[in-house]
């Protein structure tokens, strides 16, 4: 649902200007819809490149950036989607210092240590936005998502 918002008042007949803005629910299904298409948080890692992830992780983070960017975004969504740009920033630092932002074959275990850690993160925050504002999210990301005691998935 669209934010409608308030820009101006005209005379003498009185009329009225709006601002159509996306809601936050509308930023959270386009987040969601971005990830469900980003294979760095789901695929096997022997299915992966850490060159192809870290260029991933980098169109992520821009990604978060311009949703960041939304007039009138909520406080609550902003302070998720800053986190989730972080888990990805903290993930390229990882990458480096395990010696996996390099050409060529690379440490598969290591790997899997920086990618487990960002699903691990990014898993939380997803699960809370797709909660929190009703979004619906595919079976492969819904994977990283972790199900305390049903909290997510209730049926």
């Amino acid at each position: 649902m669209s934010k409608y918002r308030l820009t101006g008042l005209s005379s003498p007949w009185g009329g009225v200007q709006w601002e159509i803005g996306l809601s936050d629910r509308d930023i959270a299904v386009n987040l969601i819809d971005e990830l469900e298409n980003r294979r760095i948080l789901f695929q096997s890692t022997t299915r992966e490149d850490a060159s192809h992830c870290a260029a991933s992780a980098s169109y992520v983070r821009e990604f978060i950036g311009t949703l960041l960017r939304t007039p009138g975004i909520g406080r609550d969504l902003k302070l998720e989607l800053k986190a989730i740009r972080t888990a990805f920033m903290n993930f390229m630092t990882q990458l480096s210092d395990a010696n996996l932002n390099r050409l060529g074959p690379v440490d598969i275990a290591a790997l899997e240590r920086v990618l487990t850690h960002l699903r691990l993160e990014v898993g939380d925050r997803i699960g809370i936005i797709a909660a929190t504002y009703d979004v619906e999210v595919s079976v492969e990301l819904a994977t990283i998502i972790p199900d305390k005691n049903n909290w997510f998935f209730n049926v």
